[in-house]
């Protein structure tokens, strides 16, 4: 991916969504690609959205029917109507076209033997700073859900106890009913 390549949409909508600056994640894809590939050694536009479909949760039988059907992700009613045979055809032709290259290039950069989870990179974008809209100082906590995230920040060291109770308090209030939460802070 180049820098005087535009973004595709899925990658904007991924940037909104989640905040990660999707550019240099795909920068150093693209250069991981060019130790393994002779011609086309740029990351290709179905390879970067791909990538930042995955990133933004869907699912393989989703981004299938996204590719081969109708360039757009389908609702669940959609994805009921579609042949399954034609279904698990597309979904096979998705990992073969695209999972041997784009996990073996995340891998690489990850530094991991087996792929992770889409959540896992995240994660990894989140650690690595190619998270932009939070400051380095500033203590997030972040619980992932079907609408998105909800945030915890402060700008003072927190203990788990105290972590505990704010995001039980959060959680609680935006679902009017009562949990029970547990926390374990990893370095």
């Amino acid at each position: 991916m180049s820098s005087q390549q535009p973004l595709c949409p899925e990658c904007l909508q991924f940037q909104k969504n989640t905040g990660i600056d999707i550019e240099p994640f795909l920068q150093k894809l693209t250069a991981i690609k060019q130790k393994y590939v002779k011609y086309n050694k740029t990351l290709s536009p179905q390879e970067v959205e791909y990538i930042c479909l995955s990133l933004s949760g869907y699912r393989k039988e989703q981004i299938a029917f996204y590719f081969y059907k109708r360039r757009k992700i389908p609702n669940q009613e959609e994805l009921n109507r579609w042949d399954d045979k034609s279904k698990k055809t597309k979904v096979k032709q998705l990992n073969s076209d695209m999972s041997p290259t784009i996990h073996k290039y995340v891998n690489e950069l990850m530094g991991v033997d087996r792929f992770p989870s889409w959540v896992r990179v995240i994660e990894f974008l989140q650690n690595k700073g190619y998270d932009r809209n939070y400051p380095q100082n500033t203590h997030t906590i972040k619980i992932r859900r079907v609408q998105g995230w909800i945030e915890y920040e402060d700008d003072v060291d927190i203990n788990e106890s105290e972590i505990s109770q704010e995001l039980q308090q959060i959680l609680q209030d935006k679902m009017n009913r009562r949990i029970k939460l547990r926390i374990s802070l990893v370095n």
